[in-house]
């Protein structure tokens, strides 16, 4: 998450700071998908013959080439945008796909909740470091290539640490690939349609293009640099460990999930018309506290939804890997919105932006009956 958390803010800066075209910086984040989700789809199969951690350390490796390019290359690694961004999605893809695939398998439908909340806390604890060394870094030179350099070579150790920290085993899980036939059953199953709007929208809310890149962009304009987005970047961070802290201990046993999912829609949908007011401190401020009680246990309620849906699926235990690849093939479908969303617009000006920011508002009031219904409907 350290080295996620520097890769995803500090790359699109570095890029938005070399060219100042926000078209480029979208692209970049959608050619970074379509390399994530190829990977999946050529993950899956490997990790149906029991190729778990291995695929974990191939993605690990790879990201960790990804990043030594990039030092080495230094400037120029902007002439290779595309490329460096479909690499890094396809390792990182890797390693994600058998992510999901273990924490299905290590948690069940009563823990869920919890164990996405802590985990969530955690990552986000992580990513606390990132804005903290980078201010840090930033404020002790004004040699700028300096700071980026320091930062991805720490991105590097921290994937290094966890590549040596990963055990390689072989779990035979079923070598069978259900394909074609298992997507049938599960599109018929009930709710799946609901399923599938949420889980279209719900990237596009808390991790797509306006939220990933145009804020930190418009953030960086308004702080004059690197360090005050650094310094609110960390307000960022230490208020989404603590909401998923507070979440975690709130929900025992998904009790609030309901309660939760509304303020987390009505919270979302605030914080987008807000900004749709216009890019200023007020504005940005109010963006920030709403997003930052609102994506935890948004974010968190739709993942709980999604894991413990696929216990409707037949042999839900054989077809787990082609499930989680299917909400992943959905999930791209928001992420990818979301970057178009900016490319579109093809400014950072608010009159540019509003529309979608709108759209992206009115999103976030969706995403709460889809949510419910699926609570309510669906023995989740």
């Amino acid at each position: 998450m350290f080295s996620r958390g520097i890769y995803t803010l500090f790359m699109n800066i570095y890029i938005w700071r070399q060219t100042a075209d926000i078209q480029l910086v979208a692209l970049f984040n959608a050619v970074f998908i379509v390399g994530h989700i190829a990977a999946f789809m050529l993950t899956a199969r490997l990790i149906k013959k029991g190729h778990i951690q291995k695929m974990m350390k191939a993605g690990l490796l790879g990201m960790i080439l990804v990043l030594a390019a990039i030092l080495q290359l230094g400037d120029e690694s902007i002439n290779y945008l595309y490329l460096i961004g479909v690499l890094y999605g396809a390792f990182n893809g890797m390693y994600w796909m058998s992510h999901h695939v273990e924490s299905f398998d290590q948690t069940g439908i009563k823990n869920r909740a919890n164990y996405f909340a802590y985990r969530g806390s955690l990552a986000t604890a992580a990513r606390l470091l990132v804005p903290v060394i980078a201010w840090v870094s930033f404020s002790a030179t004004d040699n700028l290539d300096s700071s980026y350099q320091y930062l991805f070579m720490l991105a590097m150790v921290s994937l290094l640490v966890a590549l040596l920290i990963t055990k390689v085993e072989t779990r035979k899980i079923n070598s069978n690939w259900g394909g074609i036939k298992t997507y049938r059953e599960i599109a018929k199953l009930k709710g799946f349609k609901s399923l599938t709007a949420m889980n279209i929208i719900a990237p596009a809310l808390f991790k797509g293009g306006i939220v990933v890149f145009l804020l930190p962009v418009l953030l960086f304009e308004l702080l004059e640099g690197e360090r005050g987005l650094s310094a609110v970047e960390t307000f960022l961070q230490i208020g989404a460990a603590v909401a998923g802290f507070i979440f975690a201990r709130y929900n025992k046993g998904n009790k609030h999930l309901e309660i939760l999912v509304k303020i987390a829609g009505i919270g979302l949908a605030f914080s987008f018309f807000a900004l749709s007011i216009g890019f200023n401190v007020a504005t940005y401020i109010a963006f920030l506290v709403g997003f930052i009680i609102s994506s935890t246990t948004g974010a968190i309620s739709g993942q709980v939804i999604s894991a413990n849906f696929v216990h409707h699926v037949k042999n839900y235990a054989e077809n787990r890997v082609e499930y989680i690849l299917l909400l992943e093939y959905i999930r791209s479908i928001g992420f990818v919105m979301s970057d178009l969303f900016v490319f579109f617009a093809g400014s950072i000006a608010v009159s540019a932006m509003r529309p979608f920011l709108l759209i992206m508002g009115i999103c976030a009031l969706v995403y709460v009956p889809l949510n419910l219904y699926l609570l309510k409907n669906i023995q989740i």
